[in-house]
């Protein structure tokens, strides 16, 4: 889910999701880095895409949403 996070990310912001320049510091941003701020995005987007890509790059996997849990979201937010 973390990789759909930052696709979902790029395609919203305009630019890549930059947490490193190899997979180390990937790894490293991905376990210990500081939470993703989408407050500037406060205006371009609604609540429900800043709440699925912030759940997408959640820094603990274990809090992470899995691919069940988006489906259900974006069908729940579609069916309104």
């Amino acid at each position: 889910m973390w990789a759909v996070g930052c696709i979902a990310y790029e395609i919203c912001i305009g630019r890549q999701l930059s947490v490193g320049a190899n997979r180390q510091a990937i790894d490293n941003y991905i376990h210990y880095g500081q939470p993703l701020d989408l407050s500037a995005t406060q205006e371009r987007f609604s609540d429900h895409v800043r709440w699925l890509i912030q759940s997408c790059l959640t820094m603990d996997p274990m809090d992470r949403m899995t691919a069940t849990q988006m489906r259900q979201y974006i069908e729940a937010y579609f069916a309104q």
